[in-house]
């Protein structure tokens, strides 16, 4: 600061002021680099519930597929290598949703010239490193050693560390590759769905899903360019190429067993030949090449794409029409549904927590008193921490943690918690409504739910005249039947939002208002606004108390009384503040330490720097005790004495009281939460849309993979068709559980928003969500079924047909509840999507595909019948193919040529029928199971929509 006080120097300065305006940035490349290192690697450290999320995560995975894999043949190892890539490329694309909150803060940065562009992209991957670290080395150690890969047996370790380099670079590159999403994709839902194809995309043309001699020659083209497709086949070479596996494949056999397992599985040259090992160093070359690829494309992305935000609402108003309006809505509307004046007392209250750091008790409020009076408006204030809206939230009932002590009364009845929350209403400092709502279906749900149904006065009319007149009173008509809009779309301003919140808790008619921080954030018009309406509220009879952050003069007037703490909880003042702030300023001036007000000086500024909660004057009013003063103070005893008044005045006929817990039946509740989520749903194409473009997308793309292979003639060709309908199911499954995430998310916060207002019940946000989505998934699941299965050439038998349809909308449901279940279950998305994903590959696991039932260990049987998978998978195979006769030829060696009697003496070809090989395949799947199969998972739908209920019941994460 003192260098700027200085006098400029005309020589020196001059010189650097003009090389200044030569250089972009203020440091040089490699310095910015190394920032924006340090900054993206503190933030991956400081994020300590993801770490510790994502270790546990893969310890769990690595423990679960060890151990089922222990004592596993050696064919179940591809489904180990796949499973490995699988869980590389998941995790890394589930760790982008996080970049996209931060585009807004680089465009600023960008403008600012903080850096190049590159050195963010770079910096970003150098912070993805420890990620995949952890997903690679500590999963794929477990891994490795707890199956038996090649070690010993004629392989060195090699194998192993070039299987943690492989599943390293699988993770590192695919996450750079998904990052240049952030860059070039407008919303993340869209995000989302295109790195959900993209990733069907890299399964399908893999090698796993259709191996590759039965890859079509029109999408050979997507294998080679596949990354996963090196990268499978540079883990199966370097497993089966190493060694281990140099005894012959069978007796007789001229090949290895590990060149008969490459060839079986299509890891084989032009001339039929089995890969060398040469090809694991390709695969990694390419990932390198990858990484660098989507380091530049990023980079250009972020450069020369950027999204605006959504713009604010711009109506021009009358306002000579409007003032008019609003006269009108004071004076005949908002009365006319009856409300009790409520005076609001409170007696010594104590509120004490426990420290998160040192565990030990911490007094945040200490012995306050006070009296919100009906028709006034009362101001709660002091310095950051002193505990303004720490003591709101306390009156309000809102505190869900730590002890409360002390005595709230209503007209000098104690405060009853089913009465009280339907007589009072909060606005939030952040207050969030649905973006999809017209403002005035916000203030109408609002009204239909909070209103008392049993009072005579409340009728449809009598509602709709009340909506408009709050409309009106806070001047919201204009822009009445627009959308609440985002951010990220438009729509309401930040100003014009406080206001609507201001309504929702208004047509709720209650008698008290408490609002935390109104005018905080608005420009001096946008507060006079909500200021005015405020005093309009007050004046209709209603105790207005909220907390202030340093007012200008004009906001400070407006209120009628003043509740002031200091830091520690303690109070200060409470009591009127007179004409101008008189009372306020006669009683601070009368103590010897308090500066004189300034001739035109803010009361509010000067007060605060008074009692040391200033900005300005450091230390000014700090050697008085202040608390001390007011706790000796006449006017401390005349707000007891008004305490005590208003206790004494307690009758029968001023006691708020409510019959029941809602204001309505569950019925109307019910009716009028799935309306509104319906409508949430229709005016949400992001999500609607792009889950139904998706399944049609992916149907066609495995449709098309086997539009020549209808009728399979191989046991690797029946082998892909399996794997194809598993790893389409799979992912449409798995992205309808990940994309409800965000929407059920909001949904859920905003249920804890209701729900504190005694709005409605969980039964009813359940069947409302849960009506909503069926007919969703009734659609989205018949657009893939259609195309999907005929042109994978299944049979064109209606029952058939019916039962398939049936499994894939049982596994759509089971998903989208379950993502609903594992989002009311935890506090964020983030941390839904982790478990989610443990669900996902666990049912995977014990799905019976990657690993043969009969080879499942003992101890991980239960698994096996507990998760859904086997059930769902069961369903749609044997509905297709247990009395399917076409013939297919086996594959020499495998376990369905051997249980043929196949020998390699035999001079004719080894074949059996499609219902032969499932039966062999999956030895205990039956036919007769598959209605049974379809019970359970409809009791496990039934089992997700009750753990649902219950967290919505009994688990609150509302920041309280």
């Amino acid at each position: 600061m003192a260098k700027l006080a200085a006098p400029m120097n005309e020589g020196k300065d001059a010189d650097f002021v003009r090389d200044m305006a030569k250089e972009r940035y203020a440091n040089s490349t490699m310095k910015s680099l190394k920032l924006v290192i340090q900054r993206e690697l503190l933030l991956w450290w400081r994020d300590k519930y993801q770490l510790k999320a994502k270790i546990g995560q893969n310890l769990v995975l690595g423990v679960i597929v060890g151990t089922l894999f222990w004592d596993a043949s050696v064919l179940s190892l591809i489904g180990v290598m796949f499973q490995s890539m699988f869980v590389q490329v998941i995790g890394a694309m589930l760790l982008i949703v996080k970049q996209f909150p931060y585009r807004a803060i680089l465009y600023k940065q960008q403008d600012a010239n903080f850096f190049p562009t590159w050195t963010y992209a770079a910096g970003r991957s150098v912070a993805n490193i420890p990620n995949s670290l952890i997903d690679s080395v500590m999963y794929g150690t477990m891994i490795f050693w707890f199956t038996n890969m090649a070690y010993g047996d004629g392989a060195s370790i090699l194998p192993f560390f070039m299987f943690l380099i492989i599943l390293f670079m699988t993770s590192y590159s695919t996450g750079l590759f998904f990052g240049i999403f952030p860059a070039c994709v407008a919303v993340v839902t869209i995000a989302q769905a295109a790195m959900a194809v993209l990733v069907v995309c890299f399964i399908l043309f893999s090698g796993f899903a259709i191996q590759p001699d039965v890859i079509p020659n029109w999408y050979i083209w997507a294998y080679w360019i596949n990354p996963l497709s090196w990268v499978f086949r540079a883990l199966a070479v370097n497993e089966f190429d190493s060694g281990a596996y140099d005894e012959p494949a069978f007796e007789g056999s001229e090949l290895t067993l590990g060149e008969q397992i490459l060839i079986t599985f299509g890891f084989t040259d032009s001339d039929g030949d089995p890969y060398d090992y040469i090809w694991v160093a390709y695969g990694i070359f390419v990932l390198i090449g990858l990484s660098f690829v989507a380091l530049v494309i990023t980079t250009i992305s972020y450069i020369h794409i950027r999204f605006a935000t959504g713009k604010p609402l711009e109506i021009e108003i009358d306002e000579e029409a409007e003032e008019a309006q609003i006269k009108a809505g004071d004076s005949q509307n908002m009365t006319s549904i009856p409300f009790e004046r409520v005076d609001l007392t409170f007696k010594d209250m104590h509120y004490t927590v426990q420290s998160s750091i040192t565990k030990e008790s911490l007094e945040l409020l200490k012995g306050i008193d006070g009296v919100v009076e009906a028709g006034k408006m009362t101001a709660l204030m002091g310095s950051s921490g002193a505990g303004k809206t720490t003591l709101m939230d306390v009156l309000a009932m809102r505190k869900s943690s730590g002890v409360i002590e002390g005595e709230v009364r209503l007209n000098g009845h104690l405060q009853e918690e089913q009465s009280f929350r339907r007589a009072m209403g909060y606005v939030e400092q952040f207050d969030v409504q649905s973006e999809q709502l017209t403002i005035r279906e916000t203030v109408e749900f609002s009204a239909k739910l909070r209103l008392d149904a049993s009072d005579p006065t409340v009728t449809p009319e009598s509602t709709k005249a009340f909506v408009d007149a709050t409309l009106a009173m806070l001047e919201l008509t204009p822009v009445a039947d627009l959308q609440v809009g985002s951010d990220e779309t438009g729509g309401l301003s930040f100003e014009q939002r406080k206001r609507l919140s201001i309504a929702v808790e208004l047509v709720a008619n209650p008698s008290i208002l408490f609002l935390d921080e109104p005018t905080s954030g608005l420009d001096a018009r946008a507060a006079m606004i909500v200021m005015r309406g405020l005093k309009r509220i007050a004046s209709s009879g209603r105790a207005v108390c909220a907390t202030i952050h340093q007012p200008s003069v004009s906001i400070f007037s407006d209120f009628d009384s003043l509740l002031l703490l200091k830091r520690g909880g303690e109070v200060v003042f409470h009591g009127e503040l007179g004409e101008g702030s008189s009372k306020l300023i006669e009683y601070l001036e009368r103590f010897d330490s308090t500066p004189k007000i300034q001739r035109g000086e803010n009361p509010a500024t000067w007060m605060l720097t008074t009692i040391g909660a200033g900005s300005s004057a450091p230390g000014a009013g700090l050697a008085f005790d202040y608390s001390g003063a007011y706790r000796d103070s006449k006017l401390r005893k005349q707000c007891l004495d008004r305490i005590d008044e208003i206790t004494s005045g307690a009758t029968d006929e001023n006691k708020v009281g409510f019959s029941s817990k809602y204001a309505t039946s569950y019925w109307a509740q019910s009716s009028a939460v799935l309306n509104r989520t319906m409508t949430l749903y229709f005016r949400t194409p992001n999500y609607n849309i792009t889950r139904n473009v998706v399944s049609v997308t992916v149907a066609i793309l495995f449709g098309t993979c086997y539009i020549n292979y209808r009728t399979p003639s191989n046991e690797s060709e029946m082998s892909s068709v399996i794997n194809s309908v598993f790893i389409a199911i799979l992912f449409l499954c798995v992205g309808a559980e990940n994309t409800v995430l965000n929407v059920f998310e909001k949904e859920r916060n905003m249920f804890y928003r209701h729900k504190a207002a005694s709005m409605y019940d969980s039964a009813a946000v359940l069947r409302a969500h849960t009506l909503a989505e069926l007919p969703f998934i009734f659609i989205c699941s018949m657009l893939f079924t259609l195309p999907f299965y005929f042109m994978m050439g299944f049979a064109v038998d209606a029952p058939k047909f019916f039962l398939f349809y049936c499994f894939t909308y049982l596994g759509f449901n089971l998903f989208t509840f379950s993502g609903q279940m594992f989002m009311s279950l935890v506090r964020d998305a983030e941390t839904a999507q982790a478990i989610g994903g443990l669900f996902v590959t666990v049912t995977v696991l014990f799905s019976g595909l990657l690993i043969r039932p009969d080879e499942i260990p003992v101890f991980w049987e239960w698994a096996y019948w507990v998760f859904p998978g086997h059930y769902l998978f069961q369903g749609l195979f044997l509905t297709q193919f247990h009395d399917d006769d076409r013939v297919i030829e086996a594959s020499d060696g495998s376990p369905f040529y051997l249980s043929l009697g196949c020998s390699p003496e035999d001079e004719t070809v080894c074949e059996g029928t499609i219902s032969q090989w499932i039966a062999t395949t999956f030895s205990d799947w039956d036919r007769d199971n598959v209605y049974y199969c379809g019970i359970y998972l409809a009791v496990f739908i039934v089992l997700t929509r009750l753990v649902t209920f219950w967290a919505l019941t009994s688990l609150n994460y509302r920041a309280t």
